[in-house]
């Protein structure tokens, strides 16, 4: 019988600290509690412990979106995936990535670092879209959504 642990924090300072001290202890997962009213930015430890660990997966034990502009947590999860690149084949939830054929090579680059990435994910690219592909064509980017959403 193969029995595998995973941890949970309160996100602190040393938040990057405990995961990999978990790591070495042989935890397969590390969650990180989000309340920005009570705790350090949780995508700054998330990012922090990426870049202390190698194997580890690091996941949300509660986020609250609302609480951030999506820009910023789509800054933010870009970011992470570009530290932690390998760790994206563990994502199992479906991912859907939406982005305009004129967005910035940056974006670009990190979306398909994502499709390439996650197992279940999904690009859809906007023709004559540019970085805003929400605002730029909010039709077809809630109509995307909501398809992707309905589907799940």
């Amino acid at each position: 019988m193969v029995i595998e642990l995973s941890c949970a924090f309160a996100t602190s300072p040393a938040s990057h600290e405990h995961a990999r001290i978990a790591e070495a202890l042989g935890y397969r997962r590390a969650f990180f509690f989000d309340s920005p009213a009570l705790y350090p930015d949780v995508w700054v430890q998330w990012c922090r412990a990426a870049e202390r660990t190698e194997r580890i997966g690091l996941g949300l034990g509660v986020l609250i979106p609302s609480l951030r502009h999506p820009m910023t947590n789509a800054a933010a999860i870009a970011t992470l995936a570009g530290l932690a690149v390998q760790r994206l084949e563990t994502i199992r939830a479906p991912t859907l990535i939406i982005l305009g054929e004129r967005d910035f090579p940056d974006c670009q680059a990190v979306a398909d670092t994502l499709h390439q990435g996650i197992p279940k994910a999904r690009k859809v690219v906007l023709p004559r879209v540019g970085h805003m592909s929400n605002m730029e064509a909010p039709e077809r980017f809630n109509a995307l959504l909501l398809d992707f959403l309905t589907e799940q």
